[in-house]
């Protein structure tokens, strides 16, 4: 067996990282200098068992550039095809007895190390070389990771809260998240941070609070937020507190697993706050992401946390989409017809009691009945409409889809 960890090259000693291929002893492997940020990439391609010659090749490469090719970013052929002059070596060894006796005398037979020559990329024999296709496949933290141990000291110094999303793409080895899936999401917590204020608070205090990005770091990847007022000079504790408990029950909910539990916290929150968690939980469940939030709130001291993986994500999202519409049948006694087209059975019209505006789709029968009405101010009708209303949608008539079921001219 090859010690690799005994190898005196630049950065000794050396520390043995992980093994990629074993098969009576390592035979490609990781070892990271004790001293310098520097990782050798270890490969074996070729062995004599006649002889008892085998030849290794070892590449010095930077942390980041052994942390791309252990997540598979950079090919595991590439990290030796393209290794600076100077960092790529091949290293030479013996067995006294030549493998095949060796392997008889038992695992105890040690190879020699014979020799070390720098070698030019240029000169790999082909046959040395792995596969094009070859390439670890393995999580890789590519970036420093996030520590939520500043939130509190940051929180206090601002004297306001402070909240870190963290979520992690397995579409990825590496540490990133699309930042298309950043934009989506954020564009989300926004909206439902204002839908769980106006939840908790209404006037003023609800119209002012926002929450806005501090920072984006990586755990796989976290966007910190704070929590900001237009004009008030200190954050309304008694509104936030309330808000951060149920924003963290909600992803306790989706935690549970239990579709029942779910969306019995969800029902206990108005359309526009379930739609807004929606649209958080969607580009999440797109990139196979977990979710966790850690809060600081303001004048604690200290975190509380909720954290739902992956697999829970894309369930809730499933359970929202597979709950059935809510209906809810509209009179209309006296309205005005603004708008018919019979060919695509659509419709638009206005009750003159409430000033509410109905457009949308048309039955068969309220389309034979519409048959040779006129549109116009002078246009009276009567009508029966049907609200669809989706488990998860906004308020203020948005998303709510209308279906006009009969319709007669007023008298």
């Amino acid at each position: 067996m090859i010690d690799f960890t005994s190898l005196q090259l630049f950065g000794a000693p050396l520390e043995h990282v992980e093994t990629y291929i074993y098969y009576d002893g390592p035979k490609a492997l990781a070892l990271r200098s004790s001293i310098y940020p520097l990782v050798y990439l270890i490969n074996t391609v070729e062995e004599d068992e006649y002889t008892g010659e085998t030849i290794t090749l070892a590449v010095a490469m930077t942390e980041q550039r052994f942390l791309a090719v252990r997540s598979g970013t950079i090919s595991f052929r590439d990290a030796f095809t393209g290794a600076p002059l100077g960092s790529l070596l091949r290293i030479d060894w013996s067995y006294d007895e030549g493998i095949g006796e060796a392997e008889d005398s038992g695992p105890a037979a040690v190879a020699t190390l014979t020799n070390i020559a720098v070698l030019d990329a240029r000169e790999i024999p082909a046959y040395w070389l792995p596969a094009r296709e070859a390439r670890l496949n393995l999580p890789t933290e590519t970036v420093t990771p996030y520590s939520d141990r500043n939130l509190v000291d940051l929180s206090a110094a601002q004297d306001r809260t402070v909240f870190a999303v963290e979520v992690a793409s397995s579409r990825s080895n590496i540490t990133s998240l699309p930042a298309k899936t950043s934009g989506q999401f954020q564009v989300a917590l926004a909206g439902e941070f204002e839908a769980l204020a106006r939840e908790v608070a209404s006037g003023s205090v609800a119209k002012e609070l926002f929450a806005s990005v501090l920072d984006l770091q990586a755990a796989s990847f976290v966007m910190v937020f704070a929590v900001e007022t237009h004009s008030w000079i200190q954050e309304p504790v008694d509104v936030t507190d309330v808000l951060f408990e149920r924003l963290l029950d909600m992803v306790e909910a989706v935690a549970s697993g239990d579709e029942a539990t779910f969306l019995a916290a969800m029902r206990k929150h108005d359309r526009r706050a379930r739609a807004r968690f929606l649209d958080m939980l969607k580009p999440l469940a797109a990139v196979d992401s977990g979710l966790t939030i850690t809060t600081a709130l303001a004048f604690r001291g200290s975190t509380t946390r909720a954290s739902a993986s992956a697999d829970h994500v894309r369930g809730a999202v499933d359970a929202i989409e597979a709950v059935l519409p809510e209906e809810h049948p509209v009179s209309v006694t006296r309205g005005i017809l603004t708008g018919l087209v019979l060919r695509t059975q659509r419709f638009e019209l206005v009750d003159l009691a409430t000033g509410d505006t109905y457009k949308g789709s048309m039955t068969d029968t309220a389309t034979e009945e519409a048959n040779g009405l006129t549109v116009g101010d002078t246009s009276f009708v009567s009508a029966s409409i049907n609200a669809v209303i989706p488990f998860a949608e906004e308020d203020a008539g948005k998303g709510i889809r209308y279906v006009l079921e009969h319709i007669a001219p007023h008298n």
